[in-house]
């Protein structure tokens, strides 16, 4: 939020005769969107004011414009619904459009668009948070499978997208108005690259300003890499994923459980990413957040694990009773909070005592949300998923948070409400501000997709930080292919 200076106490006149303008009373806030731009404008004053919103000139364009000058009295904000007045739907589906990034704002989309003879990076454009996405730009990529594209991402400040080629070469892209154009090329240089592209679906994270990336590479190592916006890009530090906590090295990276993609805080100085531990005969995952220090070197900050929760639960798990657990992290792009998804399963009484022969099947399942306190990461809340306060309610959810506001204060979630690891088909959102976390309306959100999308593939192909414009907007990329959009379709109490 940013102040403007605003002197006049302007009570029912308009500003300078014009014929359409918002009345804002003293202490009243308002969404005034106009033109293609919105603000939340926010009266402090003593008397009503006028906003000018008759034409772009007045509005937001050009050196007189209202948004364009400073103002005493009044607070503006980005446009975003308070949590309450939130409701939420699956918006649009863009297809064939994979590898997908979107910018903090929502204003940008970006893929590899697979649907013609050859494949094109394409730039979708939305007016404002929640408007749907149109084709804006079409840029050309070498021929091959996907254009040659492994990752790519958007810096936080939505100046400028990284891709990853797979011949061991990047693109950086430029925006320049409303339009981009490919800005640098050249070459990822270190000893260790070799064929060091990212794994998986196109797994890549980035800080704020676009001069740090992060991913796994296929040597079992987290890269992080210096990526000015012109010149070759240079190995900062390699880490062994195989080194973190309890790592099951019998694991391949490239099994679903591996080690995944890596999250990077806008200051380039915090790097989190998930991996394989072994817990009581089960495989399970842990996570690992590594910080750098002022000398540059990069150590281990903290690490999360399966027998932290229980201990933190006040639980004692029997391995005889433990048949399967899921463990799912996220960390906001600010990189002070970070929330971690539990489902532990087995048969009943696998948290009372050992094995008895009782075979009926229970599970427990929780949303944990930590907060950094100074060098660590405090539990602040804790609650099931239908936002009550016993965790241990829903016996067949299999489901993981996969996406935390650059804030903090959202997260959404994929479910699979039978337990049937064959789709994941609901959605649910919700607000964690400080200590306190509500679902936003409408609660589960049925949201339809291939019938093919499995939960494992699902949460194979992420977009990283994927919830953006405050929480208003989520993008993942589908089994099929597809780019698929939720976000607020309305704000109303």
């Amino acid at each position: 939020m940013w102040k403007l200076a605003y002197g006049l106490a302007l009570g029912l006149s308009l500003i300078g005769g014009v014929a359409s303008a918002e009345r804002i009373k003293p202490n009243e806030g308002r969404r005034v969107e106009a033109h293609g731009v919105c603000r939340m404008v926010t009266n402090t004053g003593d008397s009503a004011i006028m906003v000018p919103t008759n034409n772009a000139a007045e509005w937001s364009v050009g050196q007189f414009a209202f948004l364009n000058n400073h103002h005493s009295n009044l607070e503006l904000a980005a446009c975003t619904c308070p949590a309450d007045e939130r409701n939420y739907a699956q918006t649009q589906i863009i297809p064939a459009l994979t590898r997908s990034a979107v910018t903090q704002d929502a204003k940008f989309i970006a893929g590899v668009y697979t649907g013609g003879s050859k494949h094109e990076l394409q730039i979708h454009t939305a007016s404002a948070p929640g408007k749907p996405y149109t084709l804006s730009q079409a840029l050309k990529l070498p021929d091959g499978n996907l254009g040659g594209v492994v990752a790519m991402a958007f810096s936080d400040d939505g100046q400028y997208l990284k891709v990853v080629m797979n011949d061991a070469r990047h693109r950086t892209y430029k925006k320049n108005g409303t339009s981009w154009a490919l800005h640098h090329q050249g070459d990822i240089r270190g000893s260790a690259y070799a064929s060091g592209i990212p794994q998986g679906r196109g797994h890549m994270s980035i800080n704020k300003d676009g001069t740090v990336v992060a991913f796994e590479a296929p040597d079992r190592k987290m890269h992080i890499l210096n990526a000015p916006h012109s010149g070759d890009w240079r190995i900062q530090a390699e880490i062994d994923t195989r080194g973190a906590p309890g790592f099951d090295r019998h694991v391949s990276t490239l099994h679903p459980y591996g080690p995944t993609p890596p999250t990077l805080n806008g200051a380039g100085d915090t790097l989190m990413w998930y991996y394989t531990v072994l817990h009581y005969g089960a495989h399970v995952q842990a996570a690992a957040v590594y910080t750098k220090a002022s000398d540059g070197t990069w150590s281990l900050a903290r690490y999360f694990a399966p027998w932290q929760f229980t201990a933190e639960d006040g639980e004692n798990i029997y391995r005889d009773r433990l048949n399967a657990a899921w463990y799912w992290y996220e960390m906001s792009g600010d990189g002070k909070t970070i929330v971690v998804s539990t489902r532990r399963g087995g048969t009943y009484g696998f948290y009372d005592k050992p094995h008895t022969g009782n075979q009926r099947w229970r599970s427990k399942s929780s949303i944990r949300v930590y907060r950094k306190s100074g060098p660590d990461f405090n539990l602040v809340s804790r609650f099931a998923r239908d936002g009550v306060d016993d965790y241990n309610r829903y016996p067949q959810q299999c489901c993981v948070v996969r996406g935390v506001s650059y804030d903090g204060k959202y997260i959404w979630e994929s479910r699979n409400p039978s337990g049937n690891s064959l789709q994941v088909n609901r959605r649910q959102f919700w607000s964690i501000e400080g200590t306190q976390h509500k679902p936003l309306k409408p609660g589960l959100l049925y949201a339809p997709g291939p019938a093919n999308v499995g939960w494992i593939e699902d949460l194979q192909a992420p977009v990283q930080k994927g919830l953006v414009a405050e929480g208003e907007v989520a993008v993942i990329t589908d089994r099929s292919g597809n780019t698929v959009v939720f976000g607020v379709n309305s704000c109303a109490p």
